[in-house]
Order: structure tokens, then sequence, then C-alpha cells
């Protein structure tokens, strides 16, 4: 499915060695992994993202160049030179932005 939304702007670089194809993850574990690399990284035709799977010695790698997103706070930062306010307790996360 991200690859169908992404298109081209997202790669996939795979290399699992035959001898590790008998070998088990925990379900989702690989997914998770490459959702979190989709979520917290910039996708665009600007920057295409390519996340590397590798299996090495009994163990699995996933791993992507840092593109980070620009946030909120950074965008309106720049749009309009006011800060916004986040906050985070154990039961609520806010945030606040000024009206322009």
């Amino acid at each position: 499915l991200l690859k169908m939304r992404y298109e081209d702007n997202l790669v996939f670089d795979i290399d699992l060695g035959k001898e590790y194809e008998s070998k088990q993850l925990p379900p989702m574990s690989v997914q998770l992994l490459i959702e979190n690399a989709v979520k917290h990284n910039e996708i665009s035709n600007r920057h295409s993202l390519t996340i590397s799977v590798r299996s090495d010695h009994d163990s699995l790698t996933v791993s992507n160049p840092i593109q980070p997103k620009l946030n909120l706070s950074k965008r309106y930062n720049l749009l309009y030179k006011k800060d916004i306010s986040i906050k985070e307790d154990a039961s609520i996360f806010s945030v606040t932005i000024p009206l322009i």
C-alpha cells in the first residue's frame, strides 16, 4: 500500500540471503519498522526515500537516510515568526498555535 501511495518516491532495497529464509521474526515487526521510517521522513518528488532491508549474521536490519519532515513548529516560525506551544502529560497531548 505504501508503494502505491508514494509510487517511485519510495524505494525498497532488499538483500536477504538464502541461508536466512528458514528464520522467523515476530509478526508485523518489519512492517512497523518500515511504517516508522515513512512516518518520520519526508517522501516527495524532491526527496525520494530508500528503505534498506538486510540480513546478516542471524539478524535483520531496516535502515534509511534521515530526511526529517519540516514540522508544524518550523513552518509556523518560518512563515509568521511566531512559536507554537506543545504540551504533553500522562493523558493529554495539546498543541496551541497563535492566530494570525
